[in-house]
């Protein structure tokens, strides 16, 4: 049984679904089901059970907006572009750090191309035909 007086005033049955959503990570859901009735007795019977991530997030619309509707048209829209927005920052992010590891490959392979000319066999064949050829 959950006491529905919190500091004498008699709490509505919204309130105490968010109050006892908050509590815990289970989905509680009242007993007795008056549409039409805001307010409750002083105790009520709370049937309880902890379901997936799915109930969480109806859950979270229960707590966002008191009424169990879920967010508002806007808000999901506005949701919807921060998230958005934020994949395409990633992706600009992603693209920049690929195109400068290329960067950096071709400038180590820019160095290194003389050394390794110099110390490879290909580098003393050149040189002794060369010779041959000079003379």
């Amino acid at each position: 049984m959950v006491n529905t007086e919190r500091d004498g005033v008699l709490m509505n049955k919204h309130a105490i679904l968010r109050h006892l959503n908050m509590a815990s990570g289970a989905c509680f859901m009242i007993t007795p089901s008056d549409k039409e009735e805001s307010r409750l007795p002083e105790k009520l019977s709370v049937s309880w059970k902890v379901q997936g991530q799915a109930s969480r997030s109806g859950q979270q619309q229960i707590n966002s907006s008191g009424r169990g509707r879920g967010r508002g048209r806007e808000e999901k829209k506005k949701k919807k572009k921060k998230k958005k927005k934020k994949k395409k920052k990633k992706k600009k992010k992603r693209k920049k750090e690929k195109k400068e590891k290329k960067e950096k490959k071709e400038k180590k392979g820019i160095l290194l191309l003389p050394s390794f000319i110099l110390q490879s066999r290909f580098c003393k064949i050149l040189e002794i035909l060369l010779f041959f050829l000079s003379i």
